[in-house]
Formats: structure tokens, C-alpha cells, sequence
């Protein structure tokens, strides 16, 4: 009897032992369970390291649940939170990845807080009288602080003309800077003063610069969906290879809209519609819509289409241009 509590007892403790060692349990399809540590999961397999059966390789199609020790997930839980904490300056998101809180921690701590932009490299091609492509570089950013907020970009676009019967002539550039102040009066209505700066050797355009000074009322300012309409007075500055250069008076008409189609996707829409009071026959209008898609914190491709007509002297004998630029976006 004596004997027989004794291999109880010993039975007991080793069961007791092998409990304490096996963590994870893996319970098959067919009812059986083993216990152990697993070591790898996949989607094809599930390696477990058992106490008893030792080093074990079971087929996924087999499996009918994989149940981690509790201690060993909340000591994994708090290894990832620790790895996270080592990216100083980052804004930890659910999902995002070590390089995506590096990119993060790195933009935050050379702009300032309100501060986003990004840059651009694309290509694109244009038709109007001539045929037009190349490699065009781009810098934008924005700064909001309460009411106030300014936005600017820089664009260069370096391209190669090809003639109406095909025939390749000397490359030519483009470049560009645009910036704007926006004041919120009393939602919905705001103030809005903007300077376009253009060198356009393609039109001739050395250079032509438009200030304005517009008000703006905006019809929607949803998350998700905006519209925005903005009217008002301003002037414009050419020089051309036929004029010496002088500013003639401006009206402009602005409107733009934006709708995020989902976390990621996105849809830009703007008309910019000048005209010279005291010549009506002398205006331009650009339509102007995109299509951008947020693939990771630093990469977001883009499509933009322009479609154009100016009549001003600057136009430099061209009235109607459409572009389609493709581009790769780094937010920041």
C-alpha cells in the first residue's frame, strides 16, 4: 500500500512538473492536445517543442487551435511595447512599423509641430502645340497654428519638346513657386492672400507673377469632404520676348474641394479661373484633379491632371495645354 502511494505521490509531482514546463498547449483536429512551447508558427505549420515528445512538426491542416501560455504573450506584448519605446520622438500607431516610427521620429524632430508637406518626383508629359516630357521635382508644405495657416510649394520640371512631325528639340525648364496665407474670419468664411511666381520658357514667360487677395466661403468642411469657393481682386506682372513687362489688373475666381475616399485614398479637384477686367478676351483657367494613395508613412503615389487655356499675351502663341504628371510623394 505503502509503495503504491509512493508511485502516486511521484506520479503527481511529475504531471505537476510537466504542467509547469509545457506553456503552450496545440489542440488537434482530431481531439488530441499536445503541450510544450511552440516555436514556430506559420501558415503552412506549427513547430512545438513538448517535454515528452521533444521537437514536433504538425501540418496546419491539422491543427484546430493554438493556445499561447498566458505569462509567455503578456512577456511578448511588453517586448514589442519596449522595442517601440526605443524610437524617440515617434508617435506610435497601432500597425505601424519600426522603419514607419523611425520616419516619423526623424520628420518631428527637424519640423515643427503643425508643420506637413512632402516631396515629389515625377514624370510628366504634356501636349499643346508641341509635345512635352520629362522629370519634374516638387517641395510643398503647410503650417497651421489656431486660425492662421500658410502653405507654399516649389516646383522644377526640366522636359524635352518634340515638334508636330516628331522631331526632338533642344530640352527645356520650367519652374515655380506658389504660396498663400489663409485667415479664418468666422466659420464659414475666410481670408486669403496668394502669390504665383512662373518662369515658363515653354510659354515664354520670363517670368509672370499673380497676387491676390480673395475671400473665401467654404461650403463643406467635413472630415472626409471639402469645398471651398474664394472671389476677389489682385494683379498680374508679365514679361514676355514682345513686352517689356507691366502689371495689369486681376479678378480671380478659386475653387477647390477634396474628398478622402478612406484612410489612404484621396481626391483633389480645383478651377482657377483670372481675368483681366478691363479686357474680358484676356484670361486663363486651369482645371486641375488628382488622385493620391498612402502606401506607408513616407511613400504615397499620386496622379495629377491639368487641362489649361490662356489667352493673356504671356501664353506665347499657346492657348490650350492638358498635363498628366506621375509622381512619387514622401509625406513629411
Amino acid at each position: 500500500m505503502k509503495v503504491s502511494v509512493l508511485a502516486l505521490l511521484t506520479s503527481c509531482f511529475s504531471l505537476l512538473a510537466i504542467t509547469q514546463l509545457q506553456g503552450d498547449v496545440v489542440t488537434l483536429k482530431n481531439g488530441d492536445s499536445i503541450s510544450g512551447k511552440v516555436l514556430e508558427e506559420s501558415a503552412t505549420e506549427v513547430v512545438l517543442d513538448s517535454p515528452i515528445l521533444g521537437k514536433v512538426t504538425l501540418p496546419k491542416e491539422q491543427v484546430q487551435k493554438v493556445q499561447k501560455d498566458a505569462e509567455e504573450e503578456t512577456k511578448e506584448t511588453v517586448e514589442k511595447t519596449e522595442e517601440a519605446e526605443e524610437v524617440p520622438g515617434a508617435d506610435i500607431e497601432p500597425g505601424m512599423s519600426v522603419s514607419e516610427r523611425y520616419w516619423e521620429a526623424f520628420t518631428s524632430a527637424i519640423f515643427p509641430k503643425g508643420f506637413t508637406g512632402e516631396f515629389v518626383l515625377g514624370y510628366n508629359y504634356s501636349e499643346s502645340s508641341d509635345i512635352q516630357s520629362g522629370i519634374q521635382l516638387g517641395l510643398k508644405g503647410k503650417y497651421v497654428n489656431g486660425k492662421h495657416s500658410v502653405t507654399g510649394d516649389v516646383f522644377y520640371a526640366y522636359t524635352r519638346k518634340k515638334d508636330a512631325d516628331g522631331n526632338v528639340t533642344k530640352p527645356t525648364d520650367k519652374h515655380g513657386l506658389n504660396a498663400a496665407y489663409e485667415y479664418d474670419i468666422q466659420d464659414p468664411f475666410f481670408f486669403r492672400a496668394s502669390e504665383k511666381y512662373l518662369v515658363d520658357r515653354v510659354k515664354k514667360l520670363e517670368p509672370q507673377n499673380d497676387i491676390n487677395a480673395l475671400l473665401g466661403w467654404r461650403a463643406l468642411d467635413q472630415e472626409k469632404l471639402s469645398l471651398d469657393f474664394a472671389v476677389g481682386p489682385g494683379a498680374r506682372y508679365q514679361k514676355t520676348p514682345n513686352t517689356s513687362g507691366e502689371w495689369d489688373p486681376l479678378v480671380t475666381f478659386l475653387q477647390s474641394s477634396f474628398y478622402q475616399f478612406n484612410q489612404s485614398m484621396r481626391f483633389d479637384e480645383k478651377i482657377d479661373y483670372s481675368v483681366d477686367p478691363s479686357d474680358t478676351g484676356s484670361y486663363s483657367l486651369l482645371f486641375e484633379v488628382s488622385a493620391s494613395v498612402r502606401l506607408t508613412s513616407f511613400a504615397e503615389p499620386k496622379i495629377i491632371y491639368r487641362n489649361s487655356y490662356d489667352s493673356t499675351v504671356g501664353a506665347g502663341g499657346i492657348k490650350r495645354e492638358q498635363s498628366l504628371l506621375v509622381a512619387l510623394a514622401v509625406p513629411f
